[in-house]
């Protein structure tokens, strides 16, 4: 199999927000807003979803890798500096991720072949999503970091992210991330099962690439029928759930304190209303 060259997903004008690549049946994509550490808007999530199903449907392409442009993030989530898109409610890409199901979180969770995280630098919020939703996760051990960051801006971690990590790993590992909403590094999430390994940085691309090219080599109905039975005995959970609690906090005044906080550089200030 050829590869069919990168292309460019948005369907905004301004800029390439995710960039798609088939080589030889294993298709990489980029998450390429590097300026805001890969933080997504609402454009981006429509590109992320586009080239979701776009893999989802190939059926010459055998695994996907999911990575970040540059080597300080990989997503760190939604853009809370952008301005709010309207009819958004508190949250800028509320319409985009939690509102218009099915969502891309949930696109990627329901592909039935193998896809691989390539963490090459933070991993924050919604990008933790991305992580929670792949099979195979390899982290740049000299810069990646991993965090739930929600609880310290008034947020909830949505779209299935508690539920997921509570399952994947020990449940006291899971609420001391969600609790604390602390950041840990490729070591610590290596050791609580969080990622599959950790390599220096500057190996990080060859070795995704050879796992994922390994991988491709083997046989589809195998691999599909494999992540299937095991994804299926993880199903009890329910997105509606999420989306409901994040509902009631989008619109209250801790939200709205902590994404201004977050804008300002300074500590937010909670009153639990």
């Amino acid at each position: 199999m050829a590869g069919r060259g990168q292309e460019a997903l948005t369907d905004n004008a301004s800029g390439d927000t995710v960039l798609y690549e088939d080589r030889d049946g294993v298709a990489f994509i980029t998450l390429n807003r590097p300026h805001v550490l890969n933080a997504f808007d609402d454009e981006m999530l429509r590109a992320m979803k586009q080239a979701f199903v776009r893999f989802a449907e190939d059926d010459l392409s055998r695994v996907m890798v999911i990575v970040g442009t540059g080597d300080r993030a990989f997503c760190t989530g939604a853009d809370l500096k952008r301005p709010l898109a309207a009819g958004s409610g508190s949250d800028g890409v509320a319409s985009a991720w939690n509102y218009q199901a099915p969502t891309p979180f949930e696109i990627l969770g329901s592909i039935r072949k193998p896809v691989i995280t390539a963490v090459n630098g933070h991993c924050i919020a919604g990008g933790m999503l991305l992580l929670l939703n792949s099979d195979i996760r390899i982290a740049s051990l000299d810069k990646a970091t991993f965090q739930l960051s929600e609880v310290r801006i008034g947020g909830f971690p949505g779209g299935g992210a508690a539920g997921l990590l509570a399952q994947q790993i020990p449940y006291t590992k899971a609420m001391s991330l969600l609790l604390t909403g602390r950041r840990i590094g490729a070591s610590e999430a290596v050791e609580m099962g969080l990622v599959t390994s950790a390599v220096r940085h500057a190996d990080l691309l060859k070795t995704v690439e050879e796992t994922a090219r390994e991988i491709s080599q083997l046989a589809p109905l195998s691999l599909s029928a494999c992540k299937e039975t095991v994804r299926s005995t993880m199903r009890a959970r329910e997105p509606q759930i999420d989306r409901y609690v994040a509902t009631l906090l989008k619109d209250t005044r801790d939200r709205k304190e902590g994404r201004e906080a977050f804008a300002q550089g300074r500590q937010p200030r909670f009153d639990g209303r």
